[in-house]
């Protein structure tokens, strides 16, 4: 979780929204998008209207947040 947290940080962009969420510590605060509950951590590249599949490595943050930008 941390790796991808941090490779998440490094990205660069303009806006990022980076989210990290344990659901043991109860909802987001900010409940605009709704993460499943997966057996281990992952990340997700979400435009205004959709989120890309779980991410489970480092190394495929940015490709996931390319392919969620692109037109």
């Amino acid at each position: 979780a941390q790796a991808l947290h941090r490779a998440a940080l490094r990205y660069p962009a303009d806006y990022l929204q980076i989210d990290w969420w344990d659901p043991d510590e109860g909802r987001l605060p900010n409940p605009d998008i709704q993460y499943p509950q997966l057996k281990r951590a992952a990340a997700f590249a979400c435009s205004g209207s959709a989120c890309s599949t779980p991410v489970f490595e480092a190394d495929e943050i940015a490709p996931a947040v390319r392919a969620a930008l692109a037109p």
